[in-house]
């Protein structure tokens, strides 16, 4: 009998599925850019950045005998929770970062569910946790990455962050399948 079980974390940003009055609008991440038409929330006027990008990671599992069998990950952008007060380019390539960072850490979460399944490690315990792990991490960076640049200001930070994230996503470019499979 396979049970499936999901879990939602969301990072960062608050980013909510559950049942509301408006039509969620999710954009999975891919090789696509995002513009800013894809910002359909209402602007926080007394925010002091002038956009605001609800990105998560979402992921579940399929289980056989308490055994993780499959992991599906991926990179989520709210539309309806993602605003903006400006048309600045610099500022969309800023926010366009944020996605792809969180694409970076869906990645190393599937290349660790491969690595996990090549080991026949697969309690879905002990998956959690490294997930868990990673989303931290993934906190931090986009922190970080928000401190270093000021929010984009500070170009040649800016520059730093996206040449070193298209870097990692390169270096991961085969956990690009959402869904990471047990081998048979």
């Amino acid at each position: 009998m396979n049970d499936l079980k999901t879990g939602l974390f969301l990072v960062l940003f608050l980013f909510s599925l559950g049942t509301s009055a408006q039509k969620t609008e999710v954009i999975k991440w891919n090789d696509e850019k995002l513009v800013w038409a894809d910002f359909k929330g209402k602007a926080d006027k007394k925010a002091s950045v002038s956009a605001m990008s609800f990105v998560g990671i979402s992921y579940s599992f399929a289980s056989l005998n308490k055994k993780v069998t499959e992991v599906e990950v991926f990179a989520s952008f709210d539309k309806q929770k993602s605003w903006t007060k400006s048309d600045a380019i610099e500022l969309l390539a800023h926010e366009q970062l944020h996605f792809d960072i969180v694409e970076v850490y869906v990645r190393k979460i599937r290349k660790f569910a491969q690595e996990a399944f090549d080991r026949n490690q697969r309690s879905q315990q002990y998956i959690t946790k490294q997930i868990t792990k990673l989303q931290s991490e993934y906190k931090k960076t986009q922190t970080k990455y928000d401190s270093e640049t000021k929010h984009g200001i500070v170009k040649d930070k800016q520059k730093k962050w996206q040449v070193d994230v298209e870097k990692q996503l390169n270096e991961l470019r085969s956990y690009q399948n959402p869904i990471v499979k047990l081998a048979n």
